[in-house]
């Protein structure tokens, strides 16, 4: 197997996309807002009529109302919107040389891309955890929180839904990761997808 495609900074952004123009920053963010919310609607789709809809026809809950899955499916929308500007913030960051990005697989050694998973896995659940606790005091809860826990029969739907300044919370952790810790393209990509699925 051929390594050396994903040691290129081609393999995961145009090199010679210009992030800094208006023009090259639209590209991506089109580009990065279909691949988000597309990576949603693939993920959670089939988790509803799979296990949500069928459980509750099983149990004879009450089911969620059109009105709460469109709730969340809005919601959901504005924050892959910002999630795609922190992937772009990423991205920018990446290519200005300020992260901790590596793309050959031999400058740490092969263990380390999934020592790597396991400390970002680590590090986003006591920052996880912690930003929750925070969101749960009742003057911060009424005003952001209160957006995701609006979901009263859970659905795979609420899955982003946030209010924008939770999800800022929520997006700001893999620019300041990358800041600090060394990762490969191809780690960061296997765990944004664990992330979207135990989401």
């Amino acid at each position: 197997m051929d390594i050396s495609h994903f040691e290129k900074i081609e393999s995961y952004m145009p090199h010679n996309l210009d992030l800094l123009s208006f023009y090259g920053f639209s590209i991506a963010g089109i580009t990065v807002f279909a691949f988000i919310i597309g990576r949603y609607f693939l993920m959670v789709t089939p988790f509803y009529f799979l296990f949500t809809k069928k459980h509750y026809d099983l149990k004879e809950k009450k089911k969620p109302k059109k009105k709460q899955i469109a709730f969340e499916i809005k919601y959901s929308i504005v924050s892959s919107l910002l999630f795609t500007l922190s992937a772009l913030l990423i991205a920018i960051l990446w290519k200005l040389g300020y992260t901790r990005i590596y793309l050959k697989i031999n400058e740490y050694p092969v263990w380390y891309l999934f020592l790597s998973l396991f400390i970002y896995s680590l590090c986003h659940e006591i920052y996880f955890y912690w930003t929750h606790v925070w969101m749960h005091n009742p003057n911060i809860f009424k005003k952001i929180h209160a957006i995701h826990h609006y979901s009263k029969q859970v659905t795979p739907w609420a899955s982003f839904s946030f209010h924008p300044f939770e999800t800022l919370i929520h997006a700001i952790f893999i620019p300041i990761m990358i800041l600090l810790i060394p990762i490969h393209p191809v780690a960061l990509i296997g765990y944004l997808v664990f992330m979207t699925i135990t989401a």
